[in-house]
């Protein structure tokens, strides 16, 4: 998961275990900050990188269940940045 401005990943990471803290078992097991180049950038070659949040699960399932909570939140979110 993408974060469009750095200096919130800490903020959107406590958010999201916290949000699903109260799930047996929690969901996702873990959050963790992670660098990478954003491939989407035009200039993507030149090697900038972003922070993304990186979610693990158990399994699938417990994967497909927080997409499907997350998906209508992201998407509201990237509406508001374009």
């Amino acid at each position: 998961m993408g974060v469009a401005d750095a200096r919130f990943c800490g903020d959107v990471a406590s958010m999201l275990q916290r949000r699903f803290e109260s799930t047996s078992p929690p969901l996702p097991l873990g959050v963790e900050v992670v660098d990478k180049e954003d491939l989407e950038l035009a200039n993507h070659l030149a090697g900038h990188q972003r922070k993304y949040l990186k979610l693990k699960f158990n399994n699938v399932s417990d994967m497909m269940n927080a997409r499907k909570e997350l998906q209508p939140i992201v998407a509201s979110n990237q509406v508001v940045l374009n």
